[in-house]
């Protein structure tokens, strides 16, 4: 499979954004990209772009509930045993554009700091999203000898979308 490394600086996402459980995110996640798409027209003066004027980032990003962009506890707890679960477990996640830094956030918004990561990044669509996941986490990294640093993102970007693995913080 095409996994390639890269290293990808700080970035800013803006977008909508919602913390809820994870067992639910397929409620709570698809209706902010809704969110997204409807209102893109407020935030396209806000956003970077492609040379040819397309967003240069569609962004879909996980953080664990304190916003410190670890991996949901239950996708931590499958690689490290001491972690318990126990209770509900909330996640948070904003959809977004890949944006300009230090702007001012118009009402409505969310604003995310996205910290450095070098990522193991693949290809995927949402037929097998799933199975690439579980490649990516339970194949991928245990043969290289990496371990997840960090919460998994999606991007979008010319009608593909890739996985973004964290394997070091940067």
């Amino acid at each position: 499979m095409g996994v390639k490394i890269i290293e990808k600086p700080t970035f800013y996402v803006l977008g909508k954004a919602k913390t809820g459980l994870t067992k639910e995110s397929y409620l709570w996640i698809p209706p902010l990209w809704e969110s997204l798409q409807n209102s893109f027209s407020s935030i396209k003066d806000l956003i970077l772009k492609d040379a040819k004027g397309k967003p240069q980032g569609i962004w879909g990003v996980m953080s664990d509930d304190t916003h410190s962009y670890l991996p949901w506890r239950n996708v931590a707890a499958m690689f490290d045993p001491c972690i318990k679960l126990s209770g509900e477990i909330y996640g948070m996640y904003i959809a977004g554009y890949e944006a300009k830094s230090g702007i001012h956030v118009p009402k409505g918004w969310d604003y995310w700091r996205v910290p450095a990561f070098k990522y193991a990044t693949i290809e995927c669509d949402t037929d097998h999203y799933s199975d690439m996941l579980k490649y990516m986490l339970f194949t991928y990294l245990k043969e290289k000898d990496y371990t997840l640093a960090g919460a998994i993102h999606e991007y979008y970007k010319n009608n593909k979308m890739f996985l973004y693995v964290p394997i070091a913080k940067l």
